[in-house]
């Protein structure tokens, strides 16, 4: 089955579970404020177990050189995103929401199961440093930002339940320690829940609102087209320039393995935080609803680009 079809599968599936949050509220069974509690658990432990799930594989020095590529690219495309939100903040006038859509992709619910599908789950170590790296840019820089934060508390970063977590898989990982059998079954299946609850977030957060103002708003182009257009195609020029696709063998797949993360949807945490934090969740939700739905044709678009000029 060829990659773009795999691809529209996949946001195909996650956008079912938006429509049953949308569902629930639209039809009573819960309101929009509801939605505050799921979101604060999902921030707090469902993503803490997909990160440690994340690196709950085998290590081996081939291995681990890719791991190494995979996470200098995730920084690399993290760190350029930001730069060009940033830059664009006063020409477009960008709020903390805007920007952190624009920045921080749907790296870890979309791509994952891709990665298992499209190249084998052995390739699936190769996207978690994305889902590691922004874990700590989210944690850091972005809750700041939504929180509208000036200062970071470094020790109140560092003990942070996500950013513990990631340090706690990096060890698993780097250690080769093995957990029980059973705290194991747990930590993957409580991780396989965040791409479910994450859509149902997002679907209770639009559930009272009229889902025509979500495509008749201007505004929600724009940012979808800078998320899923301008910052994938910069990445991909990155990867053109130097030539780093090339590095060894699996260096080609890895790099595209990175462009799934890099040209995802606006991250779902980012409306989870603004939900969490009671910030502007409405302006987050649509932004993630629309760029989820052009996902459809823009991600396939930018893995045919990919294989046409690199």
């Amino acid at each position: 089955m060829s990659t773009s079809i795999l691809l529209i599968q996949q946001i195909l599936s996650m956008f079912l579970s938006l429509i049953v949050g949308y569902i629930i509220v639209k039809t009573d069974i819960l309101e929009v404020q509801d939605a505050g509690p799921i979101s604060t658990v999902v921030l707090y432990v469902i993503c803490p177990c997909t990160i440690i799930n994340a690196f709950l594989v085998e290590f081996s020095p081939d291995r681990l050189r890719g791991f190494l590529l995979a996470t200098a690219l995730a920084t690399i495309a993290t760190l350029l995103f930001i730069l060009i939100s940033y830059l664009l903040k006063k020409p477009l006038k960008l709020d903390a929401i805007e920007m952190g859509s624009i920045s921080y992709p749907n790296a870890g619910n979309l791509i994952l199961p891709i990665v298992t599908s499209v190249l084998g789950p052995e390739f699936v170590i190769y996207a978690c440093p994305y889902v590691m790296v922004q874990t700590f840019f989210m944690w850091t820089h972005l809750n700041s930002m939504i929180k509208g934060e000036t200062h970071l508390n470094l020790k109140k970063i560092l003990t942070n339940i996500n950013v513990l977590a990631l340090f706690f898989g990096l060890f698993l990982f780097v250690t080769r320690l093995k957990l029980p059998a059973v705290l194991t079954s747990f930590i993957s299946s409580m991780g396989g829940c965040i791409g479910p609850l994450s859509m149902l977030i997002i679907g209770m957060a639009i559930g009272k609102a009229d889902l025509k103002t979500i495509f008749l708003r201007p505004r929600n182009y724009l940012i979808c087209s800078l998320r899923l257009l301008l910052m994938p195609l910069l990445f991909i020029l990155f990867i053109k320039i130097t030539g780093i696709a090339y590095l060894f063998p699996e260096a080609y797949q890895i790099c595209m393995i990175v462009l799934f993360a890099a040209g995802s949807s606006a991250a779902s945490t980012v409306s989870q935080m603004a939900t969490a934090y009671g910030k502007d969740a409405f302006e987050a939700s649509m932004i993630n609803v629309m760029s989820v739905l052009l996902l459809i044709v823009t991600l396939p678009l930018m893995i045919m680009i990919y294989h046409a000029v690199i």
